[in-house]
């Protein structure tokens, strides 16, 4: 990520403004010109997501776009609107924010060790978390939450310290990629 642009974005959000940015979309050979009105900025998987509507872009539908695909950004005055009722923090941002290969929340079943246990009692994943000990000195975590990308590198990441145990696709997800990390250091 190019810092010019972070503090360009900064600015922008600050002063209300609009800001003109070249951006390459994945996978595209060359950048485009966007014309953009940023709303917030979030903190996700690593990365830095601008939260903004575009010109082009359909009314009241809201984009979130990566920091680091910017190439350039520079103030502008043009006048685009921030969306009747925008609240950075409401459900429907934050749905739009995360990647997610399912449009409803999930019932989660996780098995997981005495030391995500205590990360999980006092920073909830779910808000309907439900945490009960087993006869075998783990814990079992319940809750619901949108399948995503972000779940799936969260769930990879706490390693040995917890087994999916439903749904049964997410576990043989996780399962296959657990095995391909494996192969790569056997």
């Amino acid at each position: 990520m190019k810092p010019e642009v972070l503090e360009a974005v900064q600015q922008a959000l600050l002063d209300d403004a609009s800001i003109e940015a070249l951006y390459l979309k994945r996978g595209a050979r060359e950048p485009r010109t966007l014309h953009i009105k940023p709303l917030g900025l979030s903190y996700q998987d690593s990365n830095i997501y601008l939260v903004c509507v575009f010109k082009g872009l359909p009314e009241g539908k809201l984009a979130s776009l990566p920091l680091h695909r910017f190439q350039s950004a520079k103030a502008t005055w043009e006048d685009l609107r921030t969306p009747d009722g925008f609240e950075m923090n409401s459900f429907e941002v934050k749905r739009s924010l995360i990647s997610q290969k399912s449009e409803h929340p999930t019932q989660l079943k996780l098995r997981i060790s005495q030391t995500l246990y205590e990360r999980l009692d006092e920073n909830a994943l779910t808000a309907d978390q439900q945490l009960q000990p087993t006869a075998d000195g783990w814990w079992l975590m319940t809750g619901s939450l949108p399948l995503s990308q972000g779940l799936e590198l969260w769930l990879l990441s706490q390693g040995e310290e917890l087994e999916v145990l439903e749904p049964a696709e997410l576990r043989q997800q996780i399962a296959s990629s657990a095995r391909r990390m494996a192969r790569l250091y056997g």
